[in-house]
């Protein structure tokens, strides 16, 4: 098995949920979250907006110095829930990805502390989790790179409310 493979089986394995997920089940996702790795700070920010949508965005700093910034929203995408998501140059000068569309993630299964997206259009086959513990949350990312398969680990700790 592939370590993809692998990491899908067990994120499914790990927030599974019996019923369908609804925005509401996300929102002990709200907070400010820190993670300090070397040379690599991130901090994202989930806060609740009106019928339970949920604003996000995140930055990275590299050596010192702004490496990317993401704008995320989690909300009602074609009647079921989704995860759009774009990064941003360093400078906000261009997307990332596709200037005109975001990356969309629906969601997959959630439980009370993790949710699982999947990857929809040029993103099916990818997939990202994220899971809370107490203070801390755990993203990861499993993503394609022209047709290879590669992990993003972060975990955060929760730095305020």
């Amino acid at each position: 098995m592939t370590s993809l493979a692998a990491a899908l089986s067990l994120g499914a394995i790990s927030a599974a949920h019996a019923g369908p997920c609804a925005l509401e089940d996300l929102q002990w996702m709200q907070g400010v979250w820190r993670a300090d790795a070397g040379e690599r700070q991130t901090e994202e920010r989930w806060v609740a907006g009106p019928d339970h949508v949920l604003f996000g965005s995140s930055w990275t700093m590299v050596t010192g110095k702004p490496a990317f910034v993401e704008s995320m929203m989690i909300a009602i995408y074609d009647a079921k829930p989704g995860l759009r998501l774009r990064h941003l140059a360093r400078d906000l000068g261009h997307a990332m990805e596709d200037t005109d569309a975001p990356m969309l993630f629906n969601l997959a299964s959630c439980d009370t502390a993790a949710a699982v997206f999947e990857g929809q259009g040029n993103k099916i086959g990818e997939r990202i989790t994220y899971q809370r513990t107490g203070d801390q949350l755990s993203f990861i990312g499993d993503f394609l790179r022209e047709g290879k398969p590669f992990q993003v680990k972060v975990e955060f700790r929760r730095t305020a409310d």
